[in-house]
C-alpha cells in the first residue's frame, strides 16, 4: 500500500485540494502542517523550498497542480480520455489566472498583505470574480471535484451562482467529504 505524507501550512489553502482527494478516496496519509513561525525551520527540508510537497512512499513531488492531476490521476479523477484531461488543465490554468488576479485581495483578506481591504474587494477581487467565475462554473460542471475548494474564495459567490452551490452541496454530501468538513478547523484561506 502506499505511504502519502502532504507537507503544507496549517491552513486549507493550497492543501486543501490534496486532501480532499485523499479523503475522497479513503487514502490515509500524514498531514504534516507547518505553523508560520515553525514554517523557516522546515523550508530547507522542502522540495524548492516551498510547499505543498506530496511525498509518495518517500519520493518528493511540489507544485500544487503537478500534486492535484497526480492524486486525481491515481483515483480516477482526472478525466476518462485525453479530451477530458486536457479540460482539466484548461480549468487548473484558468483557475490559475483567477488566482493571480486576485491575489493582493486575498493576501490582505487573510492577513498576509498589506492594504484597505474594502477597497481591494471593490477594485480587485469583485471585478476578478465577475470576469471569471460565470465562465467557470458554466464549464466546469463535471471536472475533478478536488479543485473546487480553490474556486470558493468568499461567500457572495454562493449566492450569486446558484449552479456553484448545488455543486458544492453534492460535493460536501458525500460522506467522506461530509465528514471530514465538519471536523475540519476554520481557515481564512
Amino acid at each position: 500500500m502506499v505511504h502519502y505524507k502532504l507537507s503544507y501550512f496549517d491552513v486549507r489553502g493550497l492543501g486543501e485540494t490534496a486532501r480532499l482527494i485523499l479523503t475522497h478516496a479513503n487514502q490515509p496519509f500524514d498531514d504534516e502542517r507547518f505553523t508560520f513561525e515553525t514554517w523557516p525551520a522546515n523550508k530547507s527540508k522542502m522540495l524548492y523550498g516551498k510547499v505543498p510537497v506530496l511525498e509518495v512512499d518517500g519520493k518528493p513531488l511540489a507544485e500544487s497542480f503537478a500534486i492535484f492531476r497526480y492524486l486525481a490521476k491515481q483515483y480516477g479523477l482526472l478525466g476518462k480520455d485525453d479530451w477530458e484531461q486536457a479540460k482539466v488543465d484548461e480549468f487548473s490554468n484558468v483557475h490559475k489566472d483567477i488566482a493571480t488576479e486576485i491575489g493582493a485581495y486575498i493576501r490582505v483578506y487573510a492577513g498576509y498583505g498589506q492594504g484597505d481591504k474594502e477597497q481591494l474587494y471593490k477594485d480587485v477581487f469583485l471585478p476578478g470574480m465577475q470576469k471569471y467565475l460565470p465562465l467557470y462554473v458554466k464549464r466546469s460542471r463535471n471536472l475533478v471535484l478536488a479543485l473546487l475548494p480553490r474556486v470558493v474564495l468568499h461567500g457572495w459567490t454562493l449566492s450569486k451562482q446558484p449552479e456553484l452551490e448545488q455543486y458544492i452541496q453534492r460535493v460536501h454530501s458525500q460522506p467522506t467529504i461530509k465528514k471530514y468538513v465538519e471536523g475540519r478547523k476554520h481557515s481564512v484561506i
